[in-house]
This record gives structure tokens, sequence and C-alpha cells, in this order.
């Protein structure tokens, strides 16, 4: 994220992945999800927890974060044009990805999909 992101603050962002990964099998996992909009608008770190994925399938992930915020599966075609941040830690990128299979690479301004602003998260 620091790499995509200039001037991101890495130790509070890191912080935060501590703060979600309690109780994770961290050596397992290849996908954090996040909610970077409203974690970006509101730059409340404990109200929006990071997701661990050990599987490497974004849609999977985008649904689990749902799931785990304690949404039932028929709930979820509503939200499905929203997009969560997606760090994936194989390939060494941040992604967004929504619930229909859309993924781009945060920064890629042809996706014609607008990027939050991580200016609260910034030194």
């Amino acid at each position: 994220m620091a790499e995509t992101i200039p001037n991101f603050n890495a130790n509070m962002f890191m912080e935060h992945l501590e703060f979600s990964s309690k109780g994770n099998h961290l050596e397992k996992v290849c996908l954090i999800s996040i909610e970077d909009i409203n974690m970006c608008e509101e730059g409340l770190v404990d109200e929006y927890p990071a997701s661990f994925h050990t599987e490497s399938d974004y849609t999977l992930a985008w649904e689990d974060n749902y799931l785990g915020c304690g949404m039932k599966m028929d709930e979820l075609d509503e939200c499905r044009d929203g997009y969560l941040g997606i760090i994936d830690l194989n390939k060494g990128i941040y992604v967004r990805a929504n619930g229909h299979a859309d993924a781009h690479t945060y920064g890629d301004s042809t996706s014609g999909v607008e990027d939050p602003s991580w200016n609260l998260w910034t030194k």
C-alpha cells in the first residue's frame, strides 16, 4: 500500500491490521480485504476491521467480508455493486473488487472506477 499511495502511513495501517488479526492463522493468508471507502472517509480504524483470507479468489473474499459482518447470503445482492479494497499478498498488489467479480488495480485511472482518497492515512 505504501508503494501505491504516496506518503501512506504504514505504521498506522499496521496497527489496524494487528487489531484485526487477533486469532487468525496469518501464515496461510493470501488476501486481506478492507472497507477502504469507510476507512478513508471516516478514519475510524477500529470500526472497520480487516478480513484475512486463505483463498486467492477476490469474489469469495468480498463475500466473506460481508458475511463476516453478519449479513446473510440472500442479502448480498443489494451490495454487490460496492467495492472493497483487497491486498493480494501473492501478487504484491492492491486491487478493488466488487461482488460481480469486477476488479481493478488501485490507481488505474483507465478502469472508470473512482478510488477512495487515503488522505486521513498519510503522514
